[in-house]
C-alpha cells in the first residue's frame, strides 16, 4: 500500500517535468521561428521610417512648362540614370519664364492641383520622358490650370523604357485614366547596375581640382574606365543649364553618420536585396557616394544640424589626392567625406565624369539667370 502511494505522489512530479520540458521545447521553438520575423518588421518598419527621411539620389531638378505644349523630362549623364518624381504640381499662372502658355484641350476634367499620378504612370523609373497636352487634366469648373511644376530627383539605376502612347483617333479614343500610382514603381529597386562596362573612350584630359587632405574614412575604390571627351562632357552640361523648362537645379547634400550613431537609432540592417548587410551611413543612394568638399577658407560643415544651403555648397571644390581614394578614374581620385561631416552626393559610375563638370560650371556660375541653384 505504501508503495501504490508513493506511486500516486511520485506520478504528478513526474508528468509535471515533462510538462515542463515540453513547454521549454515549444518556447524554444516559437523563438527560432518569431525572432527572425520581429527583426525583419523592426527592420522595415526603421527602413521606411529612415527613407521617409533621406533623400537617396544625386541630383535635383526643377521644371515649369506649359500645358499646352510638349515637355521633355531628362535626368542627363550617361546611360544608367533613374527619374524619381517629387512632386507635380498644377498652376493657374498663365506665363512661364516671362512667355504666356497657350491654350490646351484634354478629354479627362479634373480640378485636382495635385499631378503626381498623371506623371509618375509616364515618367517614374525612366531616364527621359515626354509630357504632352492630351496627358494633363482640364479644370472647367474653376480657373483653368496652365502650367506645371514638377520636381524630379536623379538617382544611379537600371531605367525603365518610357510607355509607349496608344495610336488614338476618334474612332479608338485613348483612355486617360490609369490606376498606377507611384508605390507601384520603386526607383530603388528599379535596377541595381553599378558599373558601365563599355570600352574605354578618349583619354580624359587633366581635371584641374584641388587637392584637400585625405579622408579618414576607408574604403575600397571604385574604378570607372568609361569616359569621353572633356569637351563633349562640357556641351552636355551646357545642354541641361539651358533646358528651357529647367528652373532650378541642384547636387544633394549628403552626411555621413558613424556606426554607432546608426546603433543608436537602431538602424542596424542594411537593404539585403542590394547586399548590404548593415545600413548605410549617408543618405545618397546605393550606386552613390557622399564625397569631401574643400572650401578655399577650410571650413567643415560639421554636425548634422549645421546643413548647408546649396550656394554654400557649391563654394566648396571636389577633394582629390592620392592616398585613401575612394573613387579614381584616369589617375584622378575623389575622397569621401568624414565622418560626422557634411558633403555631396555623386554617382559611383561613368556619370561621375558628368556631375564633376557640372559642378564646376555651377561653382564658374554658368547657371543662367533664370535658373536657380536650389
Amino acid at each position: 500500500r505504501l508503495s501504490n502511494f508513493m506511486h500516486i505522489v511520485a506520478t504528478p512530479a513526474v508528468c509535471l517535468r515533462r510538462t515542463s520540458a515540453g513547454m521549454r521545447a515549444t518556447l524554444a521553438t516559437l523563438s527560432v521561428i518569431l525572432l527572425p520575423v520581429a527583426v525583419i518588421g523592426v527592420r522595415e518598419e526603421v527602413s521606411l521610417a529612415s527613407e521617409q527621411k533621406v533623400n537617396r539620389s544625386w541630383q535635383k531638378k526643377v521644371y515649369e512648362f506649359c500645358l499646352g505644349s510638349e515637355a521633355e523630362i531628362e535626368c542627363d549623364g550617361d546611360e544608367g540614370q533613374v527619374m524619381k518624381i517629387a512632386s507635380a504640381h498644377y498652376n493657374r499662372n498663365k506665363k512661364v519664364k516671362g512667355k504666356e502658355c497657350a491654350p490646351y484641350t484634354s478629354k479627362t476634367k479634373s480640378c485636382e492641383t495635385n499631378a503626381q499620378k498623371v506623371v509618375v504612370h509616364q515618367c517614374q523609373g525612366t531616364q527621359i520622358c515626354h509630357m504632352l497636352p492630351e496627358d494633363h487634366v482640364q479644370c472647367e469648373e474653376a480657373q483653368p490650370f496652365w502650367k506645371m511644376r514638377l520636381v524630379i530627383e536623379c538617382s544611379v539605376g537600371e531605367p525603365r523604357e518610357e510607355p509607349k502612347r496608344p495610336h488614338c483617333t476618334e474612332d479608338n479614343p485613348c483612355d486617360q485614366e490609369t490606376d498606377l500610382i507611384e508605390d507601384e514603381l520603386d526607383t530603388e529597386s528599379v535596377g541595381k547596375k553599378s558599373h558601365i562596362t563599355s570600352e574605354m573612350a578618349i583619354h580624359l584630359l587633366s581635371h584641374d581640382l584641388e587637392s584637400a587632405p585625405a579622408s579618414t574614412t576607408s574604403g575600397k575604390p571604385v574604378y570607372i574606365m568609361n569616359v569621353m571627351a572633356q569637351k563633349a562632357v562640357k556641351q552636355k552640361v551646357q545642354k541641361e543649364v539651358e533646358t528651357e523648362d529647367l528652373v532650378a537645379l541642384s547636387f544633394v547634400p549628403c552626411f555621413r553618420h558613424t556606426r554607432m550613431e546608426k546603433l543608436g537609432n537602431w538602424e542596424v540592417f542594411g537593404d539585403w536585396s542590394h547586399y548590404e548587410i548593415l545600413a548605410r551611413l549617408t543618405n545618397c543612394g546605393h550606386n552613390e557616394g557622399c564625397f569631401q568638399l574643400a572650401f578655399d577658407d577650410h571650413r567643415v560643415y560639421t554636425g548634422f544640424e549645421n546643413r548647408p544651403e546649396p550656394h554654400n555648397l557649391v563654394e566648396g571644390k571636389l577633394a582629390t589626392g592620392k592616398d585613401s581614394l575612394w573613387v579614381t578614374w584616369q589617375g584622378i581620385g575623389l575622397l569621401r567625406n568624414d565622418w560626422n561631416t557634411w558633403g555631396v552626393c555623386l554617382p559611383k559610375s561613368s556619370t561621375i565624369q558628368y556631375a564633376i563638370a557640372l559642378w564646376d560650371h555651377l561653382r564658374s556660375g554658368g547657371l543662367p539667370g533664370d535658373v536657380e541653384l536650389a
